[in-house]
């Protein structure tokens, strides 16, 4: 898009009293109309992350950590066609836009994240909401997310690969490892949906479930996540899923700590 030729209005303040703004297309303007004179009200944002928006954005300082004292929520969505947004640009930008209104209480990031640049959210530990269904993770990468995250209560993934073991760790160890590092994770992580279907090359497409390391990803979790209770519902549904859940939760590894995880294990 050439922002050069986008309409612009210099001086006129078409919105004085704007307290929700989504823009889910591309900015329609070349310049802060959308945002002028409503610094003291606006409260919610939603905005889709097209680089010729944050270029407007930035050009014109439209938002800064202090110009928006009311902005309480801000849901990012991230363009998901590296052909509109490369996975390149993809860490500078989302940065910027996280960086916009670091006291907002709620945050929702959503879209096609490449999973080298997940580390980013560590550093904005406000996020309660994170949705980035296209994105491989295994499960340290999930732990490390809801561990840098204290406000984290809703993650949306692929489907959990197991990841690495840690040297030394046999997988019946795993259970009492996890607990040792990791302790009580977080009391606020409640929700941890799964995405089965996965954009590639532009196609929407089923991706194969590995039902014994989701479920051990789940039950793992939820030894250090006191109040972690729900998955897709879906996948309860799914016999092999389900039966898979309770036939991990059965190991003996996880026998000391079953009280606890009937809940997970028998849920319907």
């Amino acid at each position: 898009m050439d922002i050069t030729k986008l309409p612009v209005f210099p001086g006129a303040t078409p919105f004085p009293k704007l307290r929700c703004l989504c823009i889910n297309c591309d900015y329609p303007f070349g310049d802060d109309t959308f945002f002028r004179g409503n610094a003291a009200t606006l409260e919610y944002l939603d905005i889709q992350l097209y680089p010729a928006t944050v270029g407007i954005l930035r050009k014109h300082a439209v938002i800064t950590s202090t110009s928006h004292p009311k902005l309480q929520f801000v849901n990012i969505n991230l363009v998901s066609d590296p052909r509109v947004l490369s996975f390149a640009d993809a860490e500078e930008q989302l940065r910027f836009m996280l960086s916009i209104a670091p006291c907002a209480s709620v945050r929702k990031v959503s879209g096609q994240v490449p999973k080298q640049v997940l580390p980013i959210f560590f550093d904005f530990t406000c996020i309660q909401m994170l949705s980035v269904p296209d994105t491989s993770v295994d499960f340290w990468d999930v732990a490390n997310l809801v561990k840098s995250l204290p406000l984290l209560s809703y993650l949306h993934t692929r489907v959990p690969s197991l990841g690495p073991m840690p040297t030394d760790v046999t997988p019946r160890m795993l259970p009492a490892y996890v607990i040792e590092t990791y302790a009580t994770l977080s009391n606020r992580f409640r929700h941890w949906p799964f995405e089965c279907q996965v954009k590639v090359g532009g196609r929407v497409v089923q991706e194969s479930v590995k039902t014994d390391k989701a479920a051990l990803c789940v039950l793992l979790l939820a030894l250090v996540c006191p109040n972690f209770r729900c998955i897709n519902p879906s996948f309860y549904k799914n016999v092999s899923f389900a039966s898979q859940l309770c036939k991990t939760y059965s190991r003996p590894e996880f026998e000391l700590h079953a009280e606890h995880l009937w809940s997970i294990a028998s849920k319907e």
